[in-house]
């Protein structure tokens, strides 16, 4: 039986670079996520908005925390980078959620192979 030697292994970097030519495709995708986030939250107030619904624009605040960019090779994120995005997101002992965050994502599923909400 002969011993076969396998030279000059490129697995790992083949890997890398498609991960690298996939990022930019990733990051619009990310960033179709966050415009549709944004376009979730454009109701003005007042009034404010319903438990489940939307949540409704007041200062603007909400809207210009909702980001998307690119984390590394091959990985994308789109999000909001306020505590006021996880009270509305999931509710408090005093209101009741008004998710945009997760309808966004729902609704956009086809445009993504995984999704991972954290």
């Amino acid at each position: 039986m002969a011993n076969v030697t396998i030279r000059n292994w490129r697995g790992e970097q083949i890997i890398r670079e498609a991960e690298m030519a996939s990022t930019p495709l990733i990051a619009g995708k990310a960033a179709i996520l966050a415009d549709a986030m944004r376009a979730e939250v454009q109701e003005p107030y007042p009034p404010a908005s319903a438990p489940g619904e939307f949540p409704h624009k007041r200062t603007g605040g909400l809207l210009a925390n909702i980001v998307s960019g690119i984390v590394g090779p091959g990985h994308a994120m789109a999000g909001c980078d306020t505590p006021l995005a996880l009270w509305l997101e999931f509710g408090t002992s005093r209101m009741e959620a008004r998710p945009f965050i997760r309808p966004a994502v729902l609704n956009n599923r086809h445009q993504f192979s995984r999704v991972r909400m954290t």
